[in-house]
């Protein structure tokens, strides 16, 4: 229980860190306007990426391509998880994407901690154009 307390708060402090990082914080507030953490919680296991494209319900012409791009960047910052099933067929299969303890941190479940709400603030457009 300790270990998994002190994992999360390395976690916590890392987002702090990406939060103030320019393009990882609005990478950030892509996936948490997407609600792609939210998206994958809800389903409760690894999902695709048309999966998740699926489920936005933000915009219903979703553009896959600049979706995909997203997520590589998520998951290179280790913001995600990715994995490519293994498979015997001849067909591509398609990378699943998870959360991990960083991600859990963009959960916008009131029952659980989040760093949503600052990220959300800290995004805020007009805080960001102000004189």
């Amino acid at each position: 229980m300790a270990n998994e307390a002190e994992a999360m708060l390395r976690c916590q402090a890392e987002i702090w860190q990406r939060i103030y990082h320019f393009v990882d914080s609005i990478a950030l507030k892509c996936a948490l306007d997407l609600g792609i953490a939210d998206i994958i919680q809800a389903r409760g296991c690894p999902i695709t990426l048309s999966q998740i494209a699926n489920d936005v319900a933000s915009s219903p012409s979703l553009d896959i391509a600049h979706l995909s791009r997203l997520m590589r960047f998520l998951v290179h910052k280790k913001l995600f998880d990715a994995t490519n099933p293994q498979s015997d067929s001849d067909l591509e299969e398609e990378t699943l994407y998870s959360l991990n303890h960083f991600s859990k941190w963009l959960l916008r479940d009131p029952q659980q901690l989040s760093l949503a709400p600052l990220l959300c603030l800290l995004q805020y457009h007009p805080l960001l154009t102000a004189p």
